[in-house]
């Protein structure tokens, strides 16, 4: 079907609102209420555009301006979006909406990505005509992670549809009614579940808050990259917000097969895995710090001189590319290969999100590389060294290892090096420190690069060691 908005013919789908057309165009319409994979509400009404339709050989208006955001597309509808009557009337309610706002953009974690600043700026409300006291509504804890500024809300119920609809938790309502409304916690049912800090992300005025971001940084000091999470083997598709090297949150990227608009707080939080331990960062052959080739050298004569009693343990946190790195060496030394898994978590369900029992990122990909069984560790009888690949964010390296004559061991952590028997120590990273991919629970496979920027690259040191044992000149 045609609709012409402002003069421009644009085909429409089926089922699709005045809104998500003109979006869908690079059309500007300001809205607040709207979200996609919500439901419609127009409490905002800053949507609000002229709508006809042609009838033979006249075009007939409907007589009152219309919310775009639940108006749908008709064959021959006519839309009009920037008419004075229109701008008008978004300058009129943008004010309205601003009555009882408080001015405090200067401490507001929303500031620089705020739409109600956006539009404030749009339609000049730089001065206001309210001279009367303003309402005001405090500072609530609604949740273990998330904090309600009750001042800043513009009631658009984004996180009432929300916590309806994609959570099931039902945990908030509006009190009271007109210019007292106030959003609140439905009889005292806090926000705890593991969908609550998407309410951030929804919010468009910086109502709801992280606690774990608060007065952290300015939105336009932070440079994002693309990233997968690495919190489960769901695969989410995420943004990680940077500064100075330094990861300050993770966001949820649009993926409508894996993860939709949403995230885990689960995966929101692993940024935290930089930071909480204490990092290795530099090879080290027993105490003595070393540069790549030394380590290099030791360990490829190491694997030459013991090659029958080597055992090699992966770790489902590496990426493809790792692996297959690791592959190559194990077949052609014909090392066993045997994995670090720590124990499935419980599936969590909610109405449209499912977070997986499997909390690590690339379990399918160690079985798409290495296509015969693999086992967990369960006896390391018979073997004097142990090459450990250790990327868990928990420490759940296993007494079993201190029967070891020698281990060698690739780790960002520095305290999971204190058994006597390790004697080199390869300095590794997370995946928010270098290049690679993931394949989740679907067998996608997914790339990702760095937001942190280190001088460590372990997948060098491997390759260096493969071409010292094989004699290759080329790795491919």
């Amino acid at each position: 079907m045609r609709v012409v908005i402002d003069g421009k013919v644009l085909e429409a789908r089926k089922g699709e609102t005045v809104l998500q057309l003109a979006l869908r165009n690079n059309i500007q319409i300001p809205y607040l209420c709207y979200y996609p994979e919500l439901t419609v509400s127009g409490s905002c009404r800053t949507c609000l555009v002229e709508i006809g339709l042609q009838k033979k050989d006249k075009i007939e208006m409907m007589p009152k301006l219309q919310i775009a955001c639940g108006t749908e597309v008709a064959d021959g509808m006519i839309v009009i979006t920037n008419s004075d009557t229109i701008k008008k009337t978004r300058k009129a309610m943008i004010e309205f909406l601003l009555l009882n706002h408080p001015l405090d953009c200067p401490i507001c974690d929303q500031a620089g990505e705020c739409k109600l600043q956006d539009y404030a700026y749009t339609f000049e409300q730089n001065k206001s005509r309210f001279s009367e006291d303003k309402i005001i509504r405090g500072k609530k804890d609604v949740g273990e992670r998330i904090l309600l500024y009750s001042n800043r809300c513009v009631m658009c119920t984004r996180c009432i549809r929300f916590e309806k609809y994609i959570s099931g938790n039902y945990g908030l309502t509006i009190l009271k009614r007109g210019v007292y409304s106030e959003l609140d916690i439905f009889f005292n049912r806090r926000i705890d579940h593991l969908l609550s800090m998407n309410l951030v992300d929804l919010c468009p005025v910086g109502a709801f808050v992280s606690k774990s971001f608060l007065f952290k940084q300015r939105a336009w000091f932070l440079k994002t990259v693309e990233a997968i999470c690495p919190g489960c083997s769901k695969g989410c598709n995420i943004y990680l917000d940077y500064n100075n090297n330094i990861v300050y949150r993770i966001r949820p990227r649009f993926n409508e097969k894996i993860n939709s608009h949403w995230m885990c707080d689960i995966g929101r939080l692993t940024y935290k895995w930089l930071y909480h331990r204490p990092r290795l960062t530099e090879n080290k052959i027993r105490d003595r710090v070393v540069q790549a080739p030394e380590a290099m050298d030791t360990i490829a004569n190491t694997l030459l001189k013991n090659k029958d009693k080597v055992c090699v343990i992966i770790s489902p946190y590496q990426t493809i590319e790792e692996l297959l790195m690791i592959k190559k060496l194990a077949d052609y030394l014909s090392l066993k290969v045997m994995v670090l898994f720590k124990e499935d978590g419980k599936e969590i369900i909610f109405p449209k999100f499912t977070i997986p029992a499997d909390r690590t990122p690339n379990r399918n990909g160690i079985k798409k590389i290495f296509s015969q069984k693999i086992e967990k560790i369960e006896n390391l009888d018979g073997y004097d060294t142990v090459i450990l690949f250790d990327y868990s964010p928990e420490n759940i390296i296993k007494d079993e290892f201190r029967k070891i004559k020698e281990i060698i061991i690739f780790t960002p952590f520095n305290d999971n090096c204190l058994f006597e028997n390790v004697s080199i120590r390869i300095a590794g990273t997370l995946c928010f420190e270098k290049e690679g991919s993931f394949i989740n629970q679907n067998n996608k496979q997914q790339s990702f690069k760095p937001a942190v920027l280190t001088n460590i690259n372990e997948y060098d040191i491997l390759k260096g060691v493969y071409k010292r044992v094989s004699g290759h000149s080329e790795v491919y």
